[in-house]
């Protein structure tokens, strides 16, 4: 078989091979890929909504703190104004009939109460908003906040709590005096206990994020509750308006309702279905049954914090079809707010179509590009073992010729090598003798090189040092001059300062005449002045010590600086006679140096001849055994261009 036959074979094998591997890890992968980017766009889906509902469980938490802390502000601000006007407190001798209605059960239960004054004045029984007729603190508060306030009075032993007077308005328009909650209500329970209730309450129609702090009498008992409010509607109405707004891809919404009570199921936060303050009716099974209650009861089963996922259908607006809807569930207790945040399953459906559709596209890509390349590959290995032949066929002819011409001058250059390596071995022998002469030269010129080099390093430190010394000197010097001077510096200073001491001691004893004169008016004066005119005192005598020794300190840098010239000049002489002994054993080194070198450079030339020579010699060994190995390689050449040549055409 021919080269290119064979060569052509094995491009087919390497090239087809790995692509059918590809294609059917392709078809074989592809269903199960497209599978799980499935589970996992869900997945991820699932995991957003989890995420986003976990975030507006973190920003109500957030709003509702500081609600309480504007709530707490509230409160401080209606116990101020109460606090301006006088004590509440009941009037025992004086009763007033009331008409007490359960704000839960609507029930009423007439009774006489004593009368509730602040700072003495009765708060009547206004149920009219009447600029004319106002109720003091109740509306001076609401002028100044803008949100409600009551007072409560307490109407039995078991702790019901009576509105004698507050601003918020019944469903007529009418304050809401006359209800009452009842002793069983957690905010009655925790003001009669002693403590301020915080938090989200319902008040008369509606709820409110409220502050209920007990009114307690001179004896400590509780008689009544001063409340503040603002309703749970204009409270979260930002919080709501956001949600509103919230999308999630194009069908994804976020809902909020109520659990507890009366209020369950009824709808917060409604973007497209349903409407605000009505029961949510939209949450069906698969069947079209209703599943509100599991809803609710699932986001109540949930810890603080908590967020769980949940499936559950609509119907497609405009029919009777069912849609399944994704959700993430959480609870917030605080507000009795169940937030769910949904998408519709179908457009999680569509999403994963379209990435599966993606994927079939690329894989048909796949397997055409593979074939393709399959071909080409083909084509060109073919192509490649056509001219490869050819070029192998060509470059074992020029080899061949060549060999034979590499036969005969290899045998041409053993010859001349061999008498080339006899005449270099007689040279070498004659250069050796030379160069131990020579060597020995060298070692004595180098000692007399060394000897004067330590001279000279010698001369060389000593007249540094001299430098150094004369250096240090100067500075001495300056040093010396520069203390006598500050010296002259401070004296002057101290003479300032006995100036100044005598001056204060002046002044201290005019003023110690002042307060003399003053009498008893002056004498604390009189004392300072005694205590100035000591320090002034101490302050001369300091002034006249330190004078002393600094005169006396600058005599001797005086002395010191003389000393100092006179050890200046000596070590100028000194360096001087250094100099010119350097100059000379400088000389010295310099010759010795150069005849050194003239020494060395004779040395390295004889080496260098000695060196060629053995190296010529070493060569002609060198290219005799050469010859005779490349004489056997071309021998050996020409079998196997022969057996190349064979392969080549079969």
């Amino acid at each position: 078989m021919k080269l290119s036959t064979k060569l052509s074979t094995i491009g087919l094998v390497v090239t087809a091979g790995p692509a059918l591997t590809v294609l059917t890890l392709l078809l074989w992968k592809t269903p199960q890929i497209t599978e799980d980017i499935d589970d996992q766009i869900h997945t991820l889906v699932e995991s957003s909504l989890v995420d986003q509902t976990k975030s507006i469980l973190e920003n109500v938490e957030l709003t509702d703190k500081l609600l309480l802390g504007t709530t707490k502000s509230h409160l401080s601000t209606a116990e101020v104004i109460a606090e301006q006007i006088g004590t509440i407190e009941q009037q025992a001798d004086d009763l007033v009939s009331w008409d007490a209605i359960n704000q839960i059960t609507k029930e009423s239960t007439p009774l006489q109460l004593p009368k509730l004054t602040v700072g003495g004045l009765w708060l009547g029984q206004q149920s009219e908003f009447d600029p004319n007729n106002r109720v003091t603190l109740i509306d001076d508060f609401g002028d100044r906040t803008g949100i409600t306030c009551t007072l409560f009075q307490k109407m039995n032993e078991a702790g019901d709590m009576l509105r004698v007077a507050t601003n918020v308005r019944k469903l007529d328009g009418k304050r809401a005096i006359g209800t009452y909650i009842p002793s069983s209500s957690p905010v009655v329970q925790t003001v009669l206990s002693g403590e301020t209730f915080f938090g989200r309450a319902y008040v008369v129609n509606q709820h409110y994020i409220t502050a209920y702090k007990p009114i307690e009498d001179s004896r400590g008992e509780v008689i009544g509750i001063l409340y503040v409010g603002l309703p749970e509607s204009v409270a979260t109405k930002q919080v709501t308006a956001n949600l509103t707004q919230k999308t999630t891809g194009e069908t994804g919404r976020v809902f909020v309702l109520n659990k507890n009570k009366q209020n369950a199921g009824k709808l917060i936060v409604a973007p497209d279905r349903g409407e605000v303050g009505e029961t949510a009716e939209f949450f069906l099974n698969e069947d079209g049954t209703d599943v509100l209650e599991e809803v609710l009861s699932t986001a109540g089963s949930l810890a603080g914090g908590e967020v769980r996922s949940l499936k559950y259908h609509v119907r497609k607006p405009g029919g009777s079809e069912l849609e399944e809807m994704t959700a993430a569930v959480a609870y917030y207790p605080s507000w009795d707010w169940v937030i769910l945040s949904t998408i519709s399953s179908e457009e999680l459906n569509a999403s994963s179509e379209l990435v599966s559709a993606s994927l079939a596209h690329v894989t048909n890509l796949q397997i055409g590009a593979t074939v393709i390349g399959t071909v080409i590959a083909l084509i060109l290995f073919m192509s490649i073992a056509k001219s490869l032949s050819r070029q192998i066929r060509k470059i074992a002819k020029e080899i061949s010729d060549g060999g034979e011409d590499t036969q005969r001058s290899s045998l041409e250059i053993e010859m001349v090598s061999s008498e080339l390596a006899h005449g270099s071995r007689s040279q070498t022998d004659s250069l050796h003798n030379t160069s131990q002469s020579l060597d020995n030269i060298n070692n004595i010129t180098h000692q007399n090189v060394e000897a004067a080099a330590k001279a000279n390093q010698l001369t060389s430190e000593t007249r540094k040092c001299a430098d150094t010394s004369s250096q240090e000197m100067t500075a001495m010097i300056e040093a010396m001059d520069a203390i006598a001077k500050s010296s002259e510096d401070i004296s002057t200073i101290i003479k300032t300062i006995d100036e100044i001491a005598f001056q204060t001691n002046i002044l201290a004893l005019n003023a110690a005449v002042e307060a003399a004169r003053a009498g008893d008016a002056g004498a604390g004066f009189a004392i300072v002045a005694e205590e100035v005119r000591d320090l002034a005192l101490r302050s001369t005598e300091a002034a006249h010590n330190t004078s002393g020794k600094i005169e006396e300190a600058l005599a001797k840098s005086r002395s010191g600086s003389t000393i100092c010239d006179q050890v200046a000049s000596s070590l100028a002489l000194i360096n001087e006679k250094i100099l010119g002994i350097d100059e000379v054993v400088g000389t010295i080194v310099t010759s010795s140096e150069e005849q050194s070198r003239g020494v060395e450079q004779i040395s390295q030339a004889i080496t260098q001849i000695d060196n060629i020579t053995q190296t010529h010699a070493t060569s002609s060994t060198h290219m005799v055994n050469s010859s005779e190995k490349l004489t056997e390689q071309a021998r050996n050449l020409n079998i196997t261009l022969e057996q190349l040549l064979k392969l080549v055409d079969g």
